[in-house]
């Protein structure tokens, strides 16, 4: 199938808790400690081993047949500057990497869009949480194997196969989170039964350890905005990557007839005669 017909279109993205929001409100203002992406963890694990995410998720039951017409990511970093307050502690500085191609020299952040035809069943494990699931999830999660120390399910391996060659490993931000044609980027149609679901994986950085350069001042117009913001002599030195985020959107067949209009009838044409 293709899409270029009628149908309707949906998108599904990442949400998880965020421990930066205050969280203070009354209902029906209540302010939920939920934002866009998922918090990834500010350490490197012992082993070394990258996290893994599941950042956007659907079902499809067997008979459907729907299109991936458009993706997003989204990928920042944080550093904790003095507040002005000393009630909250320190403020958290948050920037978002917009260059395709930046990242930290010791880290690395890969995407990956996958069908997985055999439907999973979340497992019930200890240490499920909000946001935090044992090999396989449903909906954004960090996906474990172990949490005391964190190793990821299936040894590092995704579930599934690549939905689309190209889209099976993505080592860079091709479709940014504020893309206004994001909704028409692709065309990837699929059958069901399957889930679609992005995955991520991130080897998180050390400031301790990665090489950092310092930025001359008459050099700022000539550098990307991520390397002044973690140099040295930049606001963020000790930056490290915070919030991950992706988003799928679908168009699905139009299932409905579509509505006939009512022709008034004509009456029939009679040939005069010469």
């Amino acid at each position: 199938m293709g899409c270029d017909h009628c149908g309707n279109r949906w998108e599904v993205t990442t949400v998880g808790l965020d421990p930066n929001l205050q969280a203070i409100g009354t209902p029906p203002f209540n302010v939920q400690p939920y934002s866009v992406g998922l918090k990834i963890p500010g350490s490197v694990p012992p082993s070394g081993a990258p996290y893994t995410f599941m950042l956007a998720f659907a079902r499809f039951s067997a008979g459907m047949k729907g299109c991936l017409v458009g993706m997003r990511q989204m990928l920042t970093m944080i550093d904790y500057v003095n507040g002005t307050s000393e009630d909250f502690g320190p403020y958290p500085l948050e920037f978002e990497i917009t260059s395709p191609f930046w990242h930290f020299t010791d880290s690395v952040v890969t995407w990956s869009l996958r069908k997985v035809a055999e439907t999973i069943d979340v497992p019930t494990h200890a240490g499920n949480a909000d946001g935090v699931q044992f090999r396989y999830a449903t909906s954004s999660a960090l996906l474990f194997e172990t949490l005391g120390p964190y190793t990821p399910p299936y040894n590092g391996k995704l579930p599934g196969n690549a939905l689309t060659p190209d889209l099976e490993m993505i080592r860079d931000i091709r479709f940014p989170w504020r893309d206004d044609h994001a909704w028409e980027a692709l065309s990837v149609p699929f059958e069901g039964p399957c889930d679609i679901a992005l995955f991520a994986q991130v080897l998180q950085s050390s400031p301790a350890t990665r090489q950092s350069p310092a930025t001359p001042l008459n050099q700022l117009p000539f550098v990307l905005p991520e390397d002044a913001f973690t140099a040295t002599n930049g606001p963020a030195p000790a930056a490290v990557l915070f919030r991950i985020a992706g988003s799928l959107i679908f168009q699905m067949e139009n299932l409905q007839p579509d509505p006939r209009r009512l022709v008034t009838p004509q009456p029939p044409i009679i040939p005069t005669v010469p």
